[in-house]
């Protein structure tokens, strides 16, 4: 592989997420790429150095196609305003997700107790949602500021049981497994469409990928 190879392969990285993967039990330097249509992708980079580039460099682009998005060009700022956003959607569905706990508490009748537990569910759906977004968000602009990722263990926390039960059948629980059962299970309009265009721009770029392989384990 090298600059003038033609790429064989094209993944979709907008609004993705990237973690070093030390776990890894097979390769050294191991990244995975979970992306906003469901799908999770192995790397493995050269050296640490390169792993950490490639973490800022794919986190970096995405902050700057959600600026594009928003038509803003301060994304820094943006990114920060939209955090608070999201901070306070939490606090919103948290604060009703226990008032619904506390009335399933003391309702008897049983298409009541379904229509509230259906709710529930609902409730713990966006707040994985709106936490993986925080998350997300977080990690762009640690990107952009030079600063640390957010800890993938306070994320984890905050999935609900049957995710974490869906995950367990899997037998693997991490940050990109859990990215991408949310954006699986979220599901996202134009996903055919979008794949198909960015098979056709694919064909026309040059690889730029000299160091990077993708894994199949």
């Amino acid at each position: 592989i090298d600059h003038n190879s033609i790429p064989k392969h094209a993944v979709w990285v907008e609004n993705s997420i990237v973690q070093a993967v030390p776990e890894h039990p097979k390769k050294d330097f191991v990244f995975c790429l979970s992306n906003s249509l469901g799908d999770a992708f192995l790397f493995q980079t050269c050296s640490q150095t390169e792993l950490e580039n490639w973490i800022t460099a794919i986190h970096s682009a995405c902050a700057t196609a959600v600026a594009r998005q928003h038509h803003k060009e301060d994304t820094v700022k943006l990114l920060k305003t939209e955090i608070k956003k999201l901070e306070q959607k939490i606090d919103m569905d948290e604060k009703m997700k226990k008032m619904g706990e506390m009335q399933l508490s003391s309702v008897t009748d049983s298409k009541k107790k379904k229509t509230i537990l259906d709710q529930i569910f609902v409730w713990e759906q966006n707040l994985e949602q709106f936490q993986m977004d925080l998350f997300r968000y977080r990690c762009y602009l640690a990107s952009l500021q030079g600063g640390e990722l957010p800890n993938p263990k306070r994320l984890l926390a905050f999935a609900s049981r049957p995710t974490k039960v869906a995950m367990g059948r899997l037998g693997i629980f991490s940050v990109s497994s859990f990215h991408a059962l949310v954006a699986a299970r979220t599901g996202e309009s134009g996903v055919r469409r979008r794949t198909q265009a960015m098979s056709r721009s694919a064909s026309k770029r040059r690889s730029r990928f000299s160091s990077l392989w993708g894994l199949d384990t």
